[in-house]
Order: C-alpha cells, then sequence, then structure tokens
C-alpha cells in the first residue's frame, strides 16, 4: 500500500545491533545479497518449487515436481500450469529444445490463498551432476509457467542436477555408483 506507481519511492532499510546481543552474531547488519522481487498478482510462490528425482538408471531418470502458487489478488483466479525442462551448458545457459514436459495442470486459487499442483515427467538417457574431475557436473533448469486466460502471468526457475547417492558403513561414500572420498 505504501509503493506509489510510475512516481519515485524510496526504500529505507532500519538495522538494529544490539551492543549486549546474547547471540555471537545477532544478525543485525546486512551481512548477505539483498533482492525485491517484484511479481504479479498470481505467480509462483517464493522458494515456490520442490523438485526431486526419485528413479535414476542411465536410460530414464524420473522427475518430480510441486509447484506452490499464491493468489494475492482480491478475485479466485484459474490458471495454467506447466513446465519445460532444459540442458544447462557450462555456463548455466539453456542448451536446445526441452528434453521434458510437465502438464499443463489447471489450477483454481482463492483470493489471498495458496495452491499447490504436483507433477511427474521423465528425461530419456539423462546427463548426471557430479563432481569434477572424473565426473561432470550436468545440470538441468525447469522453466515453470503461469497462463491466465491464455496470457503468460510468471515464470519461474528452478535450476537442478540429476544424480544418485549412496552411503555406506564399510565402502563409503558414492556418488552415481563412484566412490568419492571425503
Amino acid at each position: 500500500p505504501y509503493i506509489k506507481t510510475g512516481a519515485k519511492n524510496q526504500l529505507a532499510i532500519r538495522l538494529d545491533n544490539p551492543a549486549n546481543s546474547s547471540r555471537w552474531y545477532p544478525g543485525g547488519g546486512i551481512y548477505r545479497n539483498v533482492w525485491l522481487v517484484k511479481t504479479p498478482p498470481v505467480h509462483v510462490a517464493h522458494w515456490g518449487t520442490y523438485l526431486t528425482t526419485p528413479e535414476i538408471k542411465p536410460s530414464a531418470a524420473t522427475v518430480s515436481l510441486k509447484v506452490a502458487i499464491d493468489n494475492d489478488s482480491a478475485k479466485s483466479a484459474t490458471v495454467r500450469v506447466s513446465t519445460r525442462i532444459f540442458l544447462l551448458d557450462a555456463n548455466g545457459n539453456k542448451t536446445g529444445a526441452s528434453v521434458a514436459q510437465i502438464g499443463p495442470a489447471n489450477v483454481t486459487i482463492e483470493a489471498g490463498k495458496s495452491a499447490v499442483t504436483e507433477g511427474r515427467t521423465t528425461i530419456a538417457n539423462p546427463k548426471l551432476w557430479g563432481p569434477i574431475p572424473r565426473q561432470k557436473p550436468n545440470r538441468y533448469v525447469a522453466v515453470t509457467s503461469i497462463q491466465k486466460n491464455d496470457v503468460l502471468a510468471d515464470t519461474y526457475e528452478t535450476p537442478f542436477g540429476i544424480r544418485t547417492l549412496r552411503f555406506d558403513a564399510d565402502e563409503g561414500f558414492f556418488i552415481n555408483r563412484e566412490r568419492v572420498k571425503l
């Protein structure tokens, strides 16, 4: 309510770092990056995706994705949610066409509420993420799009890697079936 659209606005941050704080690090100063995120009324929630790869084989990997959507508007909204998955290059840029897709799914969200949609897909012949020098740090990105009335309302990118992890009391730690010394 304090933002004036089209006018000059000022954001002021007040810090309080008490002299006799009970913690060794009270967090009263800004010691990390700070972002101001502008979103449309209906959007993917902050940290609103949860992606896992529950099944990984050399021939295919299953990708499971939950997407939380916030409706900060005064009216209920029906949106279409879809996700396309792309392979990323070494610089973090999308390469080629999408390798898999989830959805679309129609979701109705009441005014001032949130909703979650879930979906699964399979990536054929997945490129695994692993530690260098013996493995490659291959990564993917899931690009989730929300359409309202056939108009793109929001997009949200979730970078991820596909890998297997295994701990064994006798043999040690394994990434992608390869023993890695810690």
